[in-house]
């Protein structure tokens, strides 16, 4: 770990950062989540821990864990699935970019915002590779389409009213 610290040091990146970029086993990164990493510090780029594994590639490390297991663990963690860095960029338009489809399928089920070119992708990806939560992310498009179609309620009151 004294290792690992010189090179975040170095990167100008947390430990966290460094150990989710890939540059030491996978099964670091739950000691350092337990110890109280922050998932939410960023780098001199804007970026979170979140970034660094949807830009991995997902070949195994040598212990044969994928990395969107970093992501999940992440996620579970408390990183903000939308998190934007300096270009912009979340992790889901990373992981899109790279082709990196489990880290897209984490971040999906994570409920991460897609663009109609995004989603178009996504679905056509996934229901090429067979992913069974296409039909829940079918519906939560749907219901969430409808937003913008149903006129608001009438509520019959004044001000101070909540809207469901």
């Amino acid at each position: 770990m004294p290792q690992l610290a010189r090179e975040a040091w170095a990167a100008e990146r947390t430990v966290l950062q460094e150990a989710v970029a890939g540059d030491c086993p996978p099964a670091y990164v739950p000691l350092l989540l337990a110890a109280g990493e922050d998932v939410s510090v960023r780098d001199v780029q804007d970026a979170t821990a979140l970034h660094w594994p949807a830009a991995v590639a997902e070949d195994p490390d040598e212990d044969g864990a994928p990395y969107s297991f970093l992501a999940q663990a992440l996620l579970d963690a408390g990183a903000e699935v939308d998190a934007r860095e300096k270009r912009s960029l979340t992790p889901f338009a990373i992981a899109i970019f790279k082709e990196n489809w489990p880290a897209v399928r984490t971040l999906v089920n994570a409920g991460t915002l897609m663009s109609e070119d995004q989603r178009s992708v996504v679905f056509e990806v996934a229901d090429g590779i067979g992913w069974h939560e296409v039909g829940q992310w079918r519906a939560r498009h749907a219901a969430q389409g409808l937003d913008g179609v149903l006129p608001p309620p009438a509520w019959g009151g004044g001000e101070g009213r909540a809207r469901m």
